[in-house]
């Protein structure tokens, strides 16, 4: 990622296209960033600037190590859906987060911490929140939030979100 413009390898963005386009004949819960310009719902939270929704991806620059962004327009049935695949890029941090919040509760629950490589490439990352009470609750989940680098400047690209069952 430079000045927000993608620099990844042609195998990362082809294989990432693929991934893309076999997940969406699979469910329709897949969050990609296809058309350019189109958040998809996805907005900064905080500590978010330079927004960008271009090539296929939501691009941006965290201020500091609070960005956050978020989608709130969700109905999901978390014990159906419980593993949340992120494909996404880094330059800095090897943190991410990820929480969301349950239908009559304004609490943000599953600070789920997540490995990741700084290295400006997709990466495809799964968490499986069949364990979190609050994600296999009664609830629906109704927002997702991401924390997706804690580093002032980091510049991330997000591929896409996809809340899926669990397929093994």
């Amino acid at each position: 990622l430079n000045g927000g413009a993608a620099n990844y390898t042609m195998s990362a963005i082809v294989n990432a296209t693929i991934d893309r386009v076999k997940r969406t004949e699979v469910d329709g819960s897949l969050q990609a960033f296809n058309e350019n310009g189109n958040t998809q719902g996805w907005n900064a939270l905080s500590s978010v600037v330079d927004i960008e929704v271009a090539d296929g991806h939501y691009k941006a620059t965290a201020v500091d190590s609070n960005a956050r962004i978020g989608k709130t327009d969700l109905s999901i049935d978390g014990p159906a859906n419980p593993i949340v695949e992120i494909a996404f890029a880094v330059d800095a941090a090897s943190t991410a987060r990820i929480h969301f919040q349950v239908d009559g509760d304004a609490n943000w629950h599953g600070t789920t911490a997540l490995s990741i490589i700084p290295d400006a490439e997709i990466h495809v990352y799964e968490l499986d929140l069949s364990s979190d009470p609050a994600w296999t609750g009664t609830h629906r989940i109704n927002t997702i939030r991401l924390d997706p680098a804690a580093a002032s400047g980091a510049e991330f690209a997000l591929d896409y979100v996809w809340i899926r069952p669990d397929f093994d």
